[in-house]
């Protein structure tokens, strides 16, 4: 076993344990909301960066120079403000009805440990997302990964 085995059983452990502890309720609503925030950001934030822009007086636009470069960065914050609002949304709603199968005795080790197998998979996909560039590369991959085990 050499260094990028150790890497990837780190990274895939971390992610089991954090998610084992989170349960795969909160796990799937931490999920749905990266994804729904995403897609949400990606389809409304020049909507309402538009929207932002018409608020803001002409006056104001004649006094910045390069009023181009701080409508993309408004458009930036835009998008990000709506991925961690519907981020944190889910974030909640995850823990609530956490709560409630915590109080089932019954519930919580299965959900504890689908959770932390979500985790692991979750793990496996950043450790791929890692990789990926790497293989673009000659040689690189293959001198990292060998005498890989895994």
């Amino acid at each position: 076993m050499n260094f990028f085995d150790f890497f990837i059983i780190f990274i895939v452990g971390i992610c089991f344990l954090f998610s084992f502890y989170k349960g795969m309720v909160r796990e799937v609503f931490s999920l749905l909301g990266y994804l729904c925030g995403y897609i949400l950001a990606i389809d409304h934030y020049e909507d309402i960066a538009s929207y932002l822009q018409s608020m803001i007086s002409q006056e104001i636009m004649h006094r910045v120079s390069e009023f181009a470069v701080v409508f993309t960065v408004l458009k930036v914050i835009v998008a990000l403000f709506i991925f961690l609002t519907v981020k944190i949304i889910f974030e909640l709603l995850g823990r609530l009805i956490r709560k409630g199968v915590e109080r089932t005795a019954v519930l919580s080790f299965p959900d504890r440990l689908v959770g932390g197998i979500l985790g692991g998979l979750k793990g496996l996909i950043i450790v791929a997302i890692i990789i990926f560039p790497l293989s673009l590369f000659d040689g690189v991959y293959e001198t990292i990964s060998k005498e890989s085990v895994i």
